[in-house]
C-alpha cells in the first residue's frame, strides 16, 4: 500500500512537471525584459550580467543532466549540440538552454560595443562580427528545435529577437538593405504582439513598444540614411520591405501575421499615397537643408498642428508644444550618432545641423510664451468680476506672476540659443519684451500690496516698474506672432503706469494724514493703562501721558450715590431754615420743657440709619 502511495505520489508530480515544462519562458521577457530590470548601462554592468547568464546556463544544464564536467576535447564531448525537437518537447528547457547561450553572446557583444566607443580596435570589431555570427548560428538552431511550438505568440517572440539579432550583423558588416529588411520583420512583428497577445499579469506590453523606440527604430533609420533612402515612415518602409523579404527564415513570421491580421503586412492606398517633404527650413536669414526625411515630417506636423493652436485657449497649445519636443529629441538624436562619424561631414553640414537645432528650440520657446500668455491673461478676467473677495485676488496675482516669471524665463533661453545674439534687430526686440514683462510683473506685484492696503510698497513698486520701462522706447524691429507684445501694447503699459502711479500716490499722502490723525485722536493715554507702553513717537508721546484738557465730561454714576446726595439737599416750603448759632441756644431750653414728659424717640429715615431728613 504504501509503495502504491509513493508511485501516485511520483506520477502527479510527473504530470505537473510536463505541465510546466511544455511551458516555454517568453524569449523577450527572458533576454530583453530581464535587461530592462536591471538597468543595465555601462561595459562594467552587461560584464556582471554575463556572469549571471553563466550560472544560470550551469544550473539549467545540470538539471538537465547535459553538463560536460570532463572539459578536454569539449567540442567533442559537449550535449547541447545534439539537443533536437524530440527534447524540447519532452522539457522545454532544452530549448532555454540554447535561448540562454544567444543572450550570454549578445550581452558578450554589447560590452565590446561600449568598450569600442571608448577605444577603437580592429580586433575587437572581428571579435564583435564573430559574436553576432555566433549568436545567428545558435538562433537558427533554436528555430529548428522549436518547429512543433504551438503557442505562435512565442515563436514570433523568438522570431523577432532573432530578426534583431540578424539586423545587427548586416549592420555590423554595412549590408544596409538586408538590415532594413530583418529590422522591419522585428518591427512588423512588435507592433502585432502590442496589438494581439495575451500575456500573463506578471508581464507587460510595454516592452514591445520600448524595442521598438530604443533598439529598433533608431536601427532602421541608421540603416534608412546610410542606404540613401529618404522615408520618414517606418511603418510603411517596414511594410514594403516585409513584402519583399530577404531572408528565408524570417518568412515563418510573415506567414503567421498574414493569416491572423493581414493589415499589418499589407499597404493600403492610403498609406501608399506619397506625401511631398520638405526639403529645407528657414529661420531670419539663415537657411539649412534637411537630410532626415523622419525629422523633414516631425517639422511639417510640428507646422500643422501650430496652425490650430487658438491664442486664448491654453489647451490648445499642448499637442503642438509636444511635436515640437518630439522634432528637437529627432534632431538631437541624429546629432548624437552623426558625431560619431564627424570625420565624414563638411563644415556646412555641421553649420546646418546647428541653424535646424536653433530653429527646432527658437520656435518651441515662443510657443511656450504664447501659452504662457493665454494662461495669465485667462487669469486677468477675475479682476473684472464685481464681488471677488481679496483672498481670491491675492491668488490670482500670485498665479499671475507665476506666469510672468516662466514669459521672462523662457526669454531669456532664447537670447541664449546660438545666433541668436548675431542678430541685431532680434536681440533688441527681445531685450524690449524682456523689459516689457519685468515692468509688467512689477506691476501686478503693485497691484498685490494695494490690494493689502500697503500703499507705500505699491508706490515704491510702481514707481521701480515705471522708470524701467521709460529707458526703451516702443518701437519693436521684429514683430512677434501670437499674444507677444506690440509697440502698441508697450505704450499702452507706459499710459497705464503713469496713470496708476498718479492715483497710488495720492492714496498714499491721504493714508499717511488719515493714520497720523486717528493715531493722535483714537490713540489711549499713558495713565489709561500703566501696565502697556504704547509705541509713540516722541513727539506724541509727551502729548499722551495724560488729559490736560479742562472740558467737563460725563461721568457715569449709581442711583444709591444719588440718593446720598438727596439726603443733603434741604427743600424750600418745609419752614425757615434755621441758623447754627440760633439751633445751638435754643437747645437746652426746649429739652428742660419736655423733661417730664418723656417722648418716644423716631427712627431716622436716612441712608443706613445714619442721615436722615
Amino acid at each position: 500500500m504504501k509503495g502504491t502511495e509513493i508511485g501516485q505520489i511520483k506520477s502527479r508530480r510527473n504530470a505537473v512537471q510536463q505541465q510546466h515544462l511544455i511551458k516555454m519562458e517568453y524569449p523577450l521577457s527572458s533576454t530583453y525584459g530581464a535587461r530592462s530590470a536591471l538597468f543595465l548601462q555601462s561595459a562594467d554592468d552587461y560584464h556582471r550580467h554575463r556572469h549571471r547568464l553563466n550560472k544560470k546556463l550551469k544550473h539549467l544544464r545540470r538539471s538537465l543532466n547535459i553538463q560536460t564536467k570532463d572539459s578536454k576535447h569539449y567540442a567533442e564531448k559537449e550535449k547541447i549540440s545534439s539537443i533536437s525537437s524530440e527534447n524540447y518537447e519532452m522539457d522545454s528547457k532544452f530549448g532555454e538552454v540554447i535561448l540562454f547561450q544567444i543572450e550570454r553572446d549578445l550581452i558578450y557583444a554589447e560590452e565590446t560595443r561600449l568598450l569600442l566607443n571608448v577605444r577603437s580596435s580592429k580586433a575587437k570589431e572581428k571579435f564583435l562580427i564573430s559574436k553576432y555570427k555566433k549568436s545567428i548560428a545558435n538562433a537558427k538552431k533554436l528555430l529548428k528545435v522549436t518547429t512543433e511550438e504551438k503557442d505562435s505568440d512565442k515563436v514570433l517572440e523568438l522570431l523577432a529577437y532573432v530578426a534583431i539579432i540578424e539586423g545587427y550583423l548586416k549592420v555590423s558588416r554595412k549590408k544596409w538593405l538586408v538590415a532594413i529588411n530583418a529590422f522591419s520583420v522585428a518591427r512588423i512583428i512588435l507592433q502585432f504582439l502590442y496589438q494581439h497577445e495575451k500575456l500573463p499579469e506578471a508581464l507587460t506590453k510595454e516592452l514591445y513598444l520600448d524595442l521598438i523606440d530604443n533598439v529598433v527604430d533608431p536601427a532602421l533609420s541608421l540603416s534608412l540614411s546610410q542606404a540613401s533612402i529618404k522615408q520618414a515612415n517606418l511603418l510603411l518602409v517596414s511594410k514594403n520591405a516585409v513584402s519583399e523579404n530577404k531572408i528565408d527564415y524570417l518568412q515563418k513570421a510573415i506567414d503567421i501575421i498574414s493569416r491572423r491580421d493581414p493589415s499589418f503586412v499589407k499597404v493600403s492606398s492610403s498609406e501608399n499615397a506619397s506625401e511631398k517633404l520638405i526639403d529645407s527650413i528657414k529661420w531670419l536669414n539663415y537657411e539649412a537643408q534637411l537630410s532626415s526625411d523622419e525629422l523633414a515630417k516631425s517639422i511639417m506636423k510640428c507646422n500643422k498642428e501650430e496652425a490650430k493652436v487658438k491664442e486664448n485657449d491654453p489647451s490648445t497649445y499642448d499637442v503642438s508644444l509636444i511635436n515640437w519636443q518630439d522634432a528637437i529629441t529627432i534632431h538631437t538624436q541624429e546629432m548624437e550618432r552623426s558625431n560619431n562619424d564627424a570625420d565624414a561631414e563638411d563644415d556646412d553640414e555641421n553649420q546646418d545641423k546647428y541653424i535646424i537645432s536653433t530653429y527646432l528650440n527658437y520656435n518651441y520657446l515662443l510657443l511656450r510664451i504664447r501659452r504662457d500668455i493665454a494662461l495669465y491673461e485667462n487669469l486677468q478676467a477675475t479682476y473684472q468680476k464685481k464681488t471677488v473677495s481679496r483672498t481670491t485676488l491675492l491668488e490670482t496675482a500670485r498665479d499671475s506672476l507665476k506666469m510672468l516669471q516662466n514669459v521672462i524665463k523662457s526669454i531669456e533661453e532664447i537670447k541664449e540659443l546660438p545666433g541668436v545674439a548675431n542678430d541685431d534687430d532680434l536681440n533688441e526686440s527681445l531685450d524690449k519684451i524682456d523689459v516689457y514683462f519685468q515692468s509688467l510683473k512689477l506691476y501686478k506685484l503693485a497691484q498685490a500690496y494695494l490690494i493689502s492696503n500697503k500703499y507705500k510698497e505699491s508706490l515704491a513698486l510702481l514707481n521701480e516698474a515705471h522708470k524701467q520701462l521709460s529707458k526703451i522706447d516702443s518701437i519693436l524691429q521684429i514683430e512677434f506672432k501670437g499674444g507677444l507684445p506690440t509697440s502698441d501694447k508697450i505704450d499702452q503699459l507706459k499710459n497705464q503706469l503713469q496713470t496708476e502711479l498718479a492715483k497710488v500716490q495720492v492714496l498714499t499722502i491721504y493714508s499717511n494724514e488719515i493714520s497720523s490723525g486717528s493715531e493722535i485722536n483714537n490713540s489711549r493715554f499713558v495713565i489709561d493703562d500703566v501696565d502697556k507702553f504704547p509705541e509713540f513717537s516722541d513727539d506724541l508721546l509727551l502729548k499722551k501721558i495724560a488729559s490736560l484738557k479742562t472740558t467737563v465730561q460725563p461721568v457715569h454714576f449709581k442711583p444709591v450715590l444719588f440718593d446720598t446726595g438727596f439726603n443733603y439737599i434741604s427743600y424750600s416750603g418745609e419752614g425757615p431754615v434755621d441758623s447754627e448759632e440760633t439751633i445751638t441756644s435754643a437747645a437746652p431750653a426746649k429739652t428742660t420743657e419736655t423733661a417730664p414728659a418723656p417722648v418716644e424717640e423716631k427712627k431716622s429715615k436716612g441712608f443706613f440709619g445714619l442721615w436722615g431728613r
